[in-house]
């Protein structure tokens, strides 16, 4: 989604190590609700976050009609929640790889 005058249409968060901290999470979502922007995480499965409900509308239609809807986070909190449970699952991936050189991964 973009708007007419806003100066950028996406922005790109690339988060190692730990995970989020309060401040960043914080930032992340007064960002995108600052400039309308959808959050879509690299994360299987695929939650969009929406900031608002007026973006559910603009969302592509496999997106709003996934088994795992958009979730509406207003709150740094709500954001850890959607975000956490993702990155968990990328890190239990992750350490597989390390550990099992790439030999076979069964996800749940």
């Amino acid at each position: 989604m973009e708007k007419a005058d806003s100066p950028f249409a996406s922005c790109a968060f690339f988060i190692r190590g730990g995970g989020c901290s309060d401040d960043l999470l914080h930032f992340m979502l007064d960002l995108a609700i600052a400039a309308d922007l959808t959050i879509l995480a690299a994360m299987e499965p695929l939650v969009p976050v929406i900031v608002s409900e007026s973006q559910r509308a603009h969302l592509l239609a496999d997106m709003a009609a996934a088994e795992h809807p958009p979730a509406l986070c207003q709150t740094p909190e709500e954001l850890r929640r959607v975000l956490m449970g993702g990155y968990d699952e990328w890190r239990r991936y992750r350490d597989f790889l390390i550990d099992e050189g790439f030999k076979r991964w069964e996800p749940r």
